[in-house]
């Protein structure tokens, strides 16, 4: 019987890349795979509802710190910036878990049809046991992913089971806030779509709250209820972490990082960068890289060394080589010492040559045998002596 944790170990680690997310055809849904422990990420998260499978993970916002491990959820609410951390995953054991995107449409529409509740906790993050109804609505969804026919007839209705599930369950009064779109978390949500899409732009205030329809006094303090950040230090979580992307991703110099978010001083982003992250752009940059490259060299290594039938040879003629992996290439194909000697026509069991010392004086140019056939018991070679192997003589200046 196949388990949600089967289905998504399968996704994964057929469409898992580099980040180890693996996106699906469904609009937001994705699984996770990490084969080690991470360093920490710092993200503006969406509303999103986090499955753990296997593994343990941290996430932080502000004071509040969370740990879970298989056989939790993880729900967000709200906009928020957080810091997370894959603490527990192995190569034999890695971590697994399916991320789910809350629609407020969905929510709006559910929660139209529900009865009335009370006040919800307004904190939005919260971390709870998955329940058996989500799981299984889940595990549906992963299993029509194999189904591509069925696909555009039923993923809207099974992503709509999940969000009733969702609502149905523990979490269901901190997610009704996203339905309602006149209330305060949607208001708020309206303002952080422009500064997501205008991070790079100075952004008024007022501006920010005509969007939200709301007081600029009003809106400062329900932005940072909600998102427990004001809307400036929003605006600069985003820029430092779209920063951060460009240069370890595409390469891009602290400068350059800093002009294309809307830095115009280098040293204040060399500044605020150094608090969020903990050291400077530039050696931040270095430790990502060169983690990155370790991880590709680490997946090299299976390849090294490794033995293979030379081309246009049998297994049982001896012809031999091994890759060489330079530069992630395995593209250079390096014959054995066997294989160069039978090109030159040398028995396998022939002794290896010595190297005269440096410097020592040669005799003749040539140590090859006499010819048996020819007459006389003279070297095959004569000549003159070689220029002695040293210190080249010092040509003294007429000074």
């Amino acid at each position: 019987m196949t388990t949600l944790l089967d289905a998504v170990r399968r996704h994964a680690d057929a469409h898992a890349g580099e980040d180890g997310l693996a996106p699906t055809p469904i609009p937001g849904l994705m699984a996770v795979r990490a084969l080690a422990p991470s360093d920490l990420i710092h993200d503006v998260q969406r509303p999103l509802a986090c499955l753990v499978l296997q593994g343990a993970k941290r996430v932080s916002s502000g004071t509040r710190v969370f740990e879970f491990a298989a056989g939790a959820s993880l729900l967000v609410t709200a906009d928020v910036p957080t810091v997370s951390q894959i603490t527990r995953a192995s190569a034999a054991a890695p971590y697994y878990s399916l991320v789910l995107e809350l629609d407020p449409g969905v929510i709006a529409d559910l929660v139209a049809q529900m009865p009335a509740a009370g006040d919800a906790d307004h904190a939005p993050l919260r971390v709870d046991p998955t329940e058996v109804e989500t799981a299984d609505a889940a595990l549906r969804l992963m299993k029509l992913l194999g189904r591509p026919d069925s696909l555009p007839v039923l993923q809207a209705q099974l992503v709509r089971e999940m969000h009733w599930w969702l609502l149905a369950g523990r979490h269901g009064d901190a997610i009704r806030k996203l339905g309602w779109p006149d209330g305060h978390v949607q208001r708020v949500a309206r303002a952080v779509r422009v500064l997501r899409r205008d991070y790079a732009r100075p952004i008024a205030v007022e501006r920010l709250a005509t969007e939200a329809g709301m007081s600029p006094s009003s809106f400062h303090h329900h932005f940072r209820r909600v998102t427990t950040l004001s809307p400036l230090q929003f605006q600069k979580q985003l820029r430092l972490i779209e920063a951060r992307r460009l240069m370890q991703s595409q390469g891009a110099s602290a400068s350059r990082a800093a002009h294309a978010v809307g830095y115009e001083s280098v040293p204040q982003f060399t500044r605020e960068y150094g608090r969020m992250f903990g050291r400077p752009p530039a050696a931040d940059a270095r430790s990502a890289r060169g983690k990155v490259a370790a991880r590709r060299r680490m997946t090299m290594t299976d390849f090294r060394g490794s033995r293979t039938v030379g081309v246009g040879a049998t297994p049982g003629q001896g012809f031999t080589g091994h890759f060489s992996a330079r530069q992630d290439s395995l593209s250079t194909l390096r014959p054995t010492r066997r294989v160069r000697h039978r090109a030159r026509g040398v028995p396998n069991d022939a002794p290896r040559r010595k190297r005269a010392p440096r410097g020592a004086r040669s005799s003749f140019r040539c140590r090859r045998p006499a010819d048996p056939l020819s007459s006389g018991s003279g070297p095959a070679c004569t000549g003159p002596r070689p220029a002695r192997r040293g210190r080249r003589p010092v040509r003294r200046s007429a000074w």
